[in-house]
């Protein structure tokens, strides 16, 4: 899930004060002098298209959860790299390759998209349970379909996102 800030408490009102944070809280460890508390923060969502490298919403009888994937900063001059662009300047989305329109740097797509973190919110509909979670975006190969398997974090269903809309024959 990333980095994971830890903030410590000494007394009941500096556990209020950290607790009701704009995040999500959880107390893994009370001790009679110290309360520690993990913040887990909510995962940045897209503000548009142009930030995504992939991005779906999933809403059927099996599964209800939206995935994104933000396009990775350029390591020469960190600006942000995206597939180029053809003579008509519009995005070649089957090219093979990601290039920085302000460096030209150029890295192939399977490296690119090996770096990349898929982020997911989705509604279990096993537990009910709304969660959210960050995997790496890899399509896995799962009865033969490439797939993106997220797990509930409360009853550990598989939540699987399938290329192309494809449903699992269960």
């Amino acid at each position: 899930m990333g980095l994971i800030p830890v903030r410590f408490a000494e007394n009941y009102s500096d556990f209020l004060q950290v607790c009701f944070a704009p995040a999500k809280c959880k107390i893994f460890y009370i001790n009679a002098a110290v309360l520690l508390l993990v913040i887990v923060m909510a995962l940045k969502e897209p503000n548009s298209m142009d930030e995504c490298a992939y991005f779906t919403r999933r809403n059927t009888n099996t599964m209800r959860i939206i995935v994104w994937v933000f396009k990775q900063e350029c390591p020469k001059c960190h600006a942000i790299m995206g597939k180029p662009k053809g003579k008509n300047e519009k995005v070649m989305i089957r090219a093979k390759e990601f290039t920085c329109e302000k460096c030209g740097y150029t890295e192939s797509k399977d490296d690119y998209e090996s770096k990349l973190t898929a982020n997911g919110k989705y509604t279990c509909l096993k537990c009910n349970f709304e969660g959210e979670g960050q995997i790496s975006f890899k399509w896995k190969t799962i009865d033969g379909i490439p797939t993106l398997r997220f797990v509930c974090e409360k009853c550990k269903a598989n939540i699987d996102v399938t290329k192309k809309m494809k449903e699992k024959v269960l």
